[in-house]
């Protein structure tokens, strides 16, 4: 099971069971449930965005060398081995942001 979305905005009690229950099921094999919480498709574009402008500032990497694989890996979805998944349950808001 993996967690994506910013969860320092979420009640610290929620994030050390998230921490537990990764590190219980990292091991495992088979089906990967990744759960969304305090997640949106601009957020995570800004912070892999944030991310690669770091590693260029930092000479870690060269601007040139910025593409869509690279952008595609710094999203938080890179922690799944499958990016595109067979089921997509949303709930909450109606509205894509």
């Amino acid at each position: 099971m993996s967690v994506i979305g910013d969860r320092f905005k979420l009640p610290i009690t929620l994030q050390k069971g998230i921490e537990l229950t990764e590190e219980a099921t990292k091991s495992n094999e088979g089906l990967h449930l990744l759960m969304a919480l305090n997640y949106g498709g601009h957020y995570d574009m800004v912070q892999a965005t944030k991310s690669i402008a770091t590693k260029v500032k930092d000479g870690v990497l060269l601007l040139e060398q910025t593409d869509n694989k690279l952008l595609e890996q710094e999203l938080a979805t890179k922690c799944v081995k499958f990016a595109r998944p067979d089921l997509l349950i949303r709930t909450g808001r109606t509205e894509n942001q």
